[in-house]
C-alpha cells in the first residue's frame, strides 16, 4: 500500500503542476534537474521511522511483548508522511522540467512563432533568417517542400544566433539542393496538430 500512496502523491504533484505554473510558483527559472533531489532523498525516508518512540503501545497487545511481538504502528508513520511530501514535490518539479508551454529562449526559433489566428494577418510581424537546407527537398509538379536549419535571425535590425528547423513550401520554378544556404523572410507558425 505504501507504494500506491507514493505513486498517487507523485501523480497529484504532476496534476498540480499546471496550477503551480500558472500561479507563478514554478517558472522557466526553475532548474530542470531539480526533481533529482527529492528522488535521491526518497530512499532515506524509512530511516525516519526509527525516530518514532515505540515503547508505549496505543492499544493493549493480545500477544506478549516478551515473545518478540511488537505493537502495530499507526498508519501514518513519519517516513510515510515525508515520503508523500517528497513525491508531491517530485511531481511538481518533474512538471517544471517539461511544462506544457515550453520556455523558449531568444536563440530558439520557436520563440518567434505567431499564434494561429495571426498567421494570415498582413499586419503580423515578419521574421528574416539565414540558414541552410538540412534535408533533400521534396519536389512535386507545382511546389517544393524543404526543411531549413536556421543559423541566424534578424531582430530589430541585428543578427542573432538562432537554432531551430523551419518547413518551407515554395514554387517549383527555382530548384534548391541539399546544403544550399538560404536567406528567408516570412511569418513563422507552429506546425499544425493532427489528431
Amino acid at each position: 500500500m505504501t507504494l500506491l500512496y507514493l505513486a498517487l502523491a507523485y501523480l497529484l504533484g504532476v496534476g498540480f503542476g499546471p496550477w503551480a505554473w500558472q500561479a507563478g510558483l514554478l517558472t522557466c527559472a526553475t532548474p530542470r534537474q531539480a526533481w533529482w533531489l527529492p528522488l535521491a532523498l526518497l530512499p532515506l525516508t524509512p530511516l525516519l521511522n526509527r525516530l518514532q518512540d515505540n515503547r508505549a503501545a496505543p492499544t493493549p497487545m493480545r500477544w506478549p511483548a516478551w515473545a518478540g511481538f511488537e505493537p502495530v504502528r499507526p498508519a501514518l508513520s513519519p517516513g510515510l508522511v515525508v515520503g508523500l511530501l517528497l513525491c508531491v514535490a517530485l511531481g511538481l518539479l518533474r512538471y517544471a522540467a517539461q511544462p506544457l508551454t515550453p520556455c523558449w529562449a531568444a536563440h530558439d526559433l520557436a520563440a518567434y512563432n505567431l499564434p494561429a489566428a495571426a498567421l494570415f494577418d498582413r499586419a503580423a510581424p515578419q521574421v528574416t533568417l539565414q540558414g541552410y537546407i538540412s534535408s533533400y527537398p521534396l519536389v512535386d509538379d507545382t511546389r517544393q517542400r524543404m526543411i531549413v536549419a536556421a543559423e541566424q535571425v534578424q531582430v530589430d535590425g541585428r543578427w542573432q544566433p538562432a537554432r531551430g528547423l523551419v518547413r518551407v513550401t515554395t514554387g517549383s520554378l527555382a530548384r534548391y539542393i541539399y546544403g544550399q544556404p538560404l536567406h528567408l523572410t516570412g511569418r513563422l507558425a507552429a506546425p499544425g496538430r493532427f489528431a
